[in-house]
């Protein structure tokens, strides 16, 4: 019996599922047709291969990594100061190698404090000097009225009760004193250069001031030259062109004391000098006292016209009480008038060695005094 065959059998086994779709391979011929065309690259997939797709879940598709999209590093929770916040923008990097090159916070503050410091350190410097000055410095500088005062009490001791009751205080209360009565007075003069019209207007000067300042008691002065040394009678006598007569000149000594005296309120000038031999100085005075006048016009501080060419001394005497014996001491005396209406004389005495001048009789009698005390 022939047997009829139904056909092959298929070569599909019963077990193996047919696939759902089959892929469409693309070319790029069907690329460039797309893109001219307006469609998109994936207009060419299937819907089954769409519904394919859609149905495997996404969260079952592990996600790669991008190699290409930008890591954020985390930050420090840790919050700056204002001042750091402000200055430190976000970076973004992927090599965390970047933040190593950064100072470290700690850094940069701890710069700002040495700077800080060392502003300090030098305003207190400054500040320290500044002190130092004005309160150490200056502080131990002298002033001149000080100095004057303390002269005035040296020259002029005076004990509290007698003070109150003093009735003529006008020397000593004097802040301004430039002179002493009770000592020496140094009057230097360059003796190399200097003319006999500067020591005229010197000793002029001198005299102004002493009047000024109300002085009542001759005011001794000791002349010396640059180097300080006491200057020579001889030396005064030249420089000034007193004429003195050399036989009378050469009977004194070297040294001498010039006087300026406030007259009632007229400058005076007054001499005290030395004698090495009382009687032959007397005898050659005599002979010579008629010129004298003309030999001490230098220092008469006033002009004088028409002055004679010889004068005629007169004999007189002066009296005063001793202090300490409290008996009347005499003083022969020999003057003669110069200027009546400046009443500008000449007179002098002879004191034991010392040979006393005065351009007017209150002169050589205040000077006289001075010998009493």
């Amino acid at each position: 019996m022939p047997f009829s065959f139904s056909g092959k059998k298929s070569e599909t086994p019963n077990n193996v599922s047919k696939p759902d779709f089959i892929p469409k391979i693309l070319t790029m011929e069907d690329d460039l047709r797309n893109i001219s065309s307006g469609a998109s690259l994936d207009s060419g997939i299937s819907d089954i291969q769409r519904e394919s797709s859609a149905e495997i879940p996404r969260a079952h598709i592990p996600q790669a990594p991008n190699p290409f999209q930008e890591t954020e590093l985390p930050t420090s929770s840790m919050p700056l100061p204002n001042n750091e916040a402000q200055n430190v923008p976000e970076i973004k990097t992927n090599n965390p190698d970047v933040f190593s090159q950064q100072p470290p916070v700690k850094m940069r503050k701890g710069k700002m404090l040495m700077l800080i410091g060392i502003v300090a350190i030098t305003i207190a410097l400054i500040g320290g000097g500044v002190y130092y000055y004005l309160f150490v410095v200056k502080k131990k500088t002298p002033s001149s009225e000080p100095t004057i005062q303390q002269t005035t009490v040296q020259s002029n001791p005076q004990p509290i009760q007698e003070a109150k009751t003093q009735q003529n205080p006008v020397v000593t209360q004097k802040k301004d004193l430039l002179y002493t009565i009770d000592t020496p007075n140094y009057l230097p003069l360059n003796t190399e250069v200097v003319s006999d019209i500067d020591i005229y207007n010197t000793l002029s000067i001198i005299a102004s001031r002493i009047k000024d300042n109300g002085f009542v008691d001759p005011v001794e002065f000791l002349i010396t030259d640059q180097t300080n040394t006491p200057l020579a009678l001889s030396r005064f006598v030249f420089l000034t062109k007193m004429n003195i007569d050399t036989k009378v000149l050469a009977l004194l000594d070297e040294s001498f004391a010039l006087f300026i005296y406030n007259d009632a309120g007229t400058s005076r000038i007054g001499l005290r000098l030395s004698i090495k031999d009382p009687k032959g100085f007397t005898t050659a005075l005599t002979s010579a006292e008629n010129v004298l006048p003309l030999a001490l016009k230098p220092i008469f501080l006033s002009e004088v016209q028409n002055m004679p060419k010889t004068f005629l001394f007169k004999s007189g005497m002066f009296k005063n009480e001793d202090p300490i014996l409290h008996t009347q001491v005499e003083y022969p005396t020999r003057y003669t008038n110069v200027d009546a209406t400046q009443r500008l004389s000449v007179d002098y005495a002879i004191v034991g060695d010392k040979w006393y001048i005065g351009t007017s009789q209150n002169t050589l009698q205040a000077l006289l005094k001075k010998v009493t005390k």
